[in-house]
């Protein structure tokens, strides 16, 4: 092997060399930056916090985020008794509707999400004289107002566009909303209006 070779070998064996020293010194002083700081929302082994082995899984409170010091607004309940008791605003199930999550919103707003039909939709209803409380802002392709089939409620506001709409009413006391994301069928959230 000739002299010029030799030195191209050496010269990019010992550049081979330099570049793995300093991916690993990289990756060393990553590793101590992310194990040895306390970095906010990121917790590193040996810090987590751990329930007292006194505390009762059903009385703990678990409605706050641990990022931030402010109360969840959502609660989540296993029945719809309990949500009942916890917002005050009474609420029925339509026949046929699966129930797929039952909470309540800052104590005040019961919130059921159903399965009917092969649609989800979300029930809302809180005592409010507000004309919509389902949360959802969107510029509506058709706004038109409708008679459900429950005489008892009469004319509800259906807004809908593209697959997605939604359903308000508001009979004085309560306000009521019934929103699909997708699949919205008139004739169908129609169904779920109750009282």
């Amino acid at each position: 092997m000739d002299e010029k070779v030799r030195k191209h070998v050496w010269l990019a064996s010992s550049l081979t060399w330099v570049i793995l020293v300093v991916l690993c010194l990289v990756l060393a002083a990553a590793y101590l930056v992310l194990t040895q700081c306390a970095l906010p929302g990121v917790q590193t082994e040996g810090t987590h916090a751990e329930a007292p082995a006194t505390a009762d899984p059903a009385t703990t409170d678990t409605t706050t985020d641990t990022t931030t010091t402010l109360p969840n607004p959502l609660v989540e309940h296993y029945n719809l008794e309990e949500m009942i008791a916890t917002t005050g605003v009474p609420m029925t199930i339509p026949e046929g509707a699966e129930v797929l999550a039952i909470s309540s919103i800052n104590g005040e707003v019961n919130q059921v999400d159903v399965l009917f039909r092969g649609t989800t939709y979300t029930l809302r209803k809180a005592r409010s004289t507000e004309a919509d409380i389902s949360g959802v802002y969107e510029n509506w392709g058709t706004v038109e107002k409708m008679r459900a089939p429950d005489a008892e409620v009469g004319e509800v506001l259906v807004s809908r566009s593209s697959d997605k709409g939604i359903v308000t009413w508001n009979d004085g006391e309560f306000a009521h909303s019934i929103f699909a994301e997708t699949g919205f069928i008139i004739a169908n959230a129609l169904m779920l209006v109750r009282p």
